[in-house]
């Protein structure tokens, strides 16, 4: 296959896959179809394909998940959203002027996740926040240091802990303080 074509299917295979995972979901009890997943996984596969067309936009913004499994009881690792967040990241080492100094070790995030949506009967419990922060670019680190090939799981892995949030919590109408709530599971 030639680069053009890979660059197109691999994101449309993704997306048929992640497709047949929904139709599956609407025959679930406890998970049901969600267009809005449909929606999001469109986008996730449209973002994938222009980063692979587009080589600049690969070096500036990475799309990625941070997860920390909840190890309390009986946790499925494949439907544990409480312990996952979202989030793009704007590395400054794709920019010329920053690609030689400090600040290349360094990025922007814009994130999403949500808490206590499992445990549909604590309403008071659930949250829903986006957030902005301030981090470490870890594959920019670990390339610096020589390992290459280790450092490109971190264009789609956030490291936990690796940068400074400041969120807003859509159920309460508040401000989330950095790392002020538990990391995972559905109790604040």
């Amino acid at each position: 296959m030639n680069e053009e074509e890979s660059m197109i299917y691999g994101p449309l295979t993704s997306w048929i896959f992640q497709g047949m995972m929904e139709i599956g979901d609407s025959f679930s009890e406890t998970q049901g179809f969600s267009y809005e997943d449909i929606v999001m996984n469109t986008l996730g596969a449209g973002f994938y394909y222009l980063r692979e067309k587009y080589p600049s936009l690969k070096e500036k913004l990475d799309l990625r998940l941070e997860y920390v499994p909840n190890f309390e009881g009986d946790a499925d690792i494949f439907t544990e959203y409480n312990s996952m967040k979202y989030l793009l990241a704007l590395k400054f080492s794709g920019f010329e002027s920053m690609e030689s100094s400090f600040m290349r070790f360094g990025e922007l995030h814009l994130g999403y996740y949500t808490r206590g949506y499992d445990n549909y009967s604590a309403y008071d419990q659930k949250e829903r926040v986006i957030y902005v922060g301030i981090g470490i670019n870890v594959s920019e680190v670990l390339a610096s240091m020589g390992w290459i090939k280790t450092s490109k799981v971190f264009n789609y892995y956030q490291l936990p802990y690796t940068y400074v949030p400041l969120g807003y919590d859509f159920d309460s109408n508040s401000y989330v303080a950095p790392y002020s709530r538990p990391y995972y599971g559905y109790t604040k």
